[in-house]
């Protein structure tokens, strides 16, 4: 697998100090509210009342993954 992180949990929390939960949000409409519904409420604020935030990771993004590419091999040393 090219990224194995993504298969793991424990992996990607420690290699990139994150925690993902991805699910199928075309499953199911009643779930994918369900679901949105429960990571929005669990990451909105911490104990302390502080923000959390949320990412969305568009996958299927040939021409910024070839940008992205570019710019990272240019900035190798």
């Amino acid at each position: 697998m090219a990224l194995p992180e993504f298969a793991d949990p424990g992996l990607a929390k420690a290699n990139y100090h994150l925690d993902h939960y991805p699910f199928d949000a075309g499953f199911d409409p009643r779930m994918t509210v369900d679901l949105s519904r429960y990571w929005i409420l669990l990451f909105s604020h911490n104990r302390l009342g502080i923000w959390k935030g949320m990412l969305q990771v568009n996958l299927n993004t040939p021409a910024e993954d070839s940008l992205a590419r570019q710019i990272l091999l240019a900035a190798a040393p």
